[in-house]
């Protein structure tokens, strides 16, 4: 969180009015985040590199530097979502492909779950059994043979069959592509729970691993009804495919309009710029100045951890207009 504001000639005495400006900002908390930089042993019981508590419950054909052995399974952390959040799950693959000569149509997903095993079997994999899915995404490791798509539910016919036919069961399959098509892929599910019990809903992307900008491969669809969520995760659907999991998160947002949590009351005293920290809610914040407020310009913080009602004079300010920003303490610098 930053604010920003400025104060002409240092040189002035009389007081002059006070500037209020305030900000208006949304939490954002860090679930899960897991890079993969292990040894390469079994992925199951060890914790991500950020985490509420839940350690990863995999079978064990998921290591901890990402790769998979031929076989089946899921990879979870248990996690309840609540209503009022916005939560943005995050999930980066890279190598896809086939093994061997193919062709074959396995994949890899990720994506809300209800469930978990630490053992492989087709049963564990988002499509049916202990480890179903809620809202997911997956990646076919030849998607000339069946394309990638993304789901509510298992995806399940009620006959058994899985894909785009029409039939019973859950079966809410859409197709998504990339044009071209890549091996190292990135997938994005948001799950929107700000309307509360019964109205919660969820939207799809996925972009090529060395572009910036998600693509929207699904718009917003209510979850089906009496849909539960247990965890988050990933799935391998079986041998036919290769691929590494380079990356795996979690992240919420609060939801409801921005509180104003920051504010900097500026005036000229005697001595020089006055700053005064008004935060409603308990935080520290850094103080930086600058005459430009160009970018790299911002130097190091004149002051830290200020708290609400600390007064901070600059007393060797400079000549001209001069800049100050605040910013919350532990966020990067201007």
């Amino acid at each position: 969180m930053k604010l920003l504001s400025s104060i002409t000639s240092p040189f002035l005495r009389a007081l002059i009015a006070v500037l209020v400006v305030k900000s208006s900002v949304y939490g954002q908390t860090v679930i899960f985040s897991d890079d993969f930089d292990g040894d390469g042993s079994d992925l199951d019981g060890t914790a991500p590199d950020v985490t509420t508590g839940a350690n990863w419950v995999a079978g064990p054909l998921f290591n901890t530097d990402g790769t998979t052995d031929d076989a089946a399974g899921s990879a979870t952390l248990a996690f309840l979502p609540v209503d009022g959040f916005i939560y943005t799950l995050d999930a980066s693959f890279s190598g896809l492909g086939l093994v061997g000569a193919g062709p074959d149509n396995d994949w890899f997903a990720a994506g809300f779950v209800n469930g978990s095993a630490n053992i492989n079997g087709i049963n564990q994999r988002f499509i049916t059994g202990e480890v179903a899915g809620t809202a997911w995404i997956m990646h076919r490791g030849d998607i000339t043979l069946g394309t990638n798509q993304t789901f509510l539910g298992t995806g399940q016919l009620g006959t058994g069959n899985f894909g785009l036919g029409i039939g019973g069961g859950d079966n809410t399959a859409q197709a998504w592509a990339l044009a071209p098509a890549s091996a190292a892929v990135d997938f994005r599910v948001v799950l929107d729970t700000t309307e509360g019990e019964g109205a919660w809903k969820a939207t799809w992307f996925a972009k090529r691993s060395e572009e910036t900008e998600f693509i929207e491969v699904r718009a917003t669809q209510a979850l089906l009804p009496g849909a539960v969520i247990s965890g988050v995760g990933l799935a391998r659907s079986n041998s036919g495919v290769t691929g590494t999991v380079e990356s795996f998160s979690l992240t919420s947002s609060a939801s409801g309009p921005p509180v104003e949590t920051l504010q900097l009351r500026i005036a000229l005293g005697d001595q020089g710029p006055e700053i005064e920290i008004k935060a409603e809610e308990p935080q520290q914040v850094d103080l930086y100045r600058s005459t430009t407020a160009e970018p790299g310009s911002w130097g190091e913080a004149i002051s830290n951890g200020l708290e609400n009602g600390d007064l901070f004079i600059d007393t060797d300010p400079p000549a001209g207009r001069a800049f100050y920003i605040g910013v919350a303490s532990g966020n990067p610098a201007p």
